[in-house]
């Protein structure tokens, strides 16, 4: 829901644009849909990869995600006006699904993203507001860019799909992720023929105010897709988690 109006949109890019579609008002369901662009026509296309919505700046609207930034959403969106971007960088060349969340418990939104869909790194960006006014964002690694670098012993590539849930009842969202299959086919991505893994990732709030993820093996010989679903299929009260890639269709059930 990413406009306030109750109902759930795409976003995406179209046209050289970025933007969000809609159901049309008063249209049959199978009409096609309307296009809302947020910016002007620029280097955006349709394969654009790492993009997200949530309320960055507190102030109780949606703004979108990318890779370099964020734009912020206005108060009346009459006749599609353009949004205000506020660069940063989110990552290389894009990742996945990108959320704003409080880790840390600050207040704060942050940022939470694959660093490149066909390379390496999860991030989660920590919001810090300076005297000056200014945003500054700090990278908190949850797998390196490094691929001789292991993090809490773990390394894997093409997180091309970011799921966020709170897996374990806490209260808490962790972070679900894994390797993308086979993405462009044998040997023609980062770690191709690594095992295709899934990974969920706890997420920890210390006492000093400081957060940290703690991973956890689901699986290794599935991965994820461009995305997945991870909801509670079987009515126990338990996220569950539902893949499908060039290494097929894959229902992990939490015990």
């Amino acid at each position: 829901n990413l406009v306030g109006d109750e109902r759930p949109e795409l976003i995406l890019a179209a046209e050289k644009k970025l933007g969000w579609v809609s159901p049309t008002k008063g249209a049959p369901a199978t009409a096609p849909w309307t296009f809302h662009p947020i910016t002007g026509e620029d280097h955006w296309f349709r394969y654009t990869h790492g993009v997200g919505a949530g309320d960055v700046n507190g102030d109780g609207r949606q703004d979108m995600l990318t890779a370099t930034g964020w734009f912020e959403q206005p108060a009346d969106l009459t006749g599609n006006p353009l949004w205000k971007f506020h660069p940063a960088e989110f990552g290389t060349k894009g990742g996945a699904q990108m959320y704003a969340y409080d880790v840390n418990g600050d207040g704060l939104n942050d940022v939470i993203t694959s660093i490149h869909a066909h390379g390496f790194g999860l991030s989660w960006f920590e919001q810090k507001h300076n005297s000056d006014r200014t945003t500054t964002w700090i990278d908190h690694p949850i797998i390196s860019r490094d691929p001789d670098t292991l993090i809490r012993g773990v390394q894997f590539s093409q997180a091309h799909a970011v799921e966020l849930v709170d897996m374990d009842g806490d209260g808490l969202k962790d972070i679900i992720s894994g390797k993308r299959y086979w993405a462009h086919g044998p040997g023609k991505d980062a770690g191709a023929d690594a095992p295709p893994v899934i990974y969920w990732f706890k997420l920890i709030r210390n006492n000093d105010g400081t957060a940290h993820f703690e991973p956890h093996l689901v699986d290794d010989s599935s991965g994820v897709g461009t995305q997945f679903v991870v909801k509670d299929i079987n009515s126990d009260n338990r996220p569950d988690i539902i893949t499908s890639n060039k290494a097929g269709v894959h229902v992990f059930l939490q015990k």
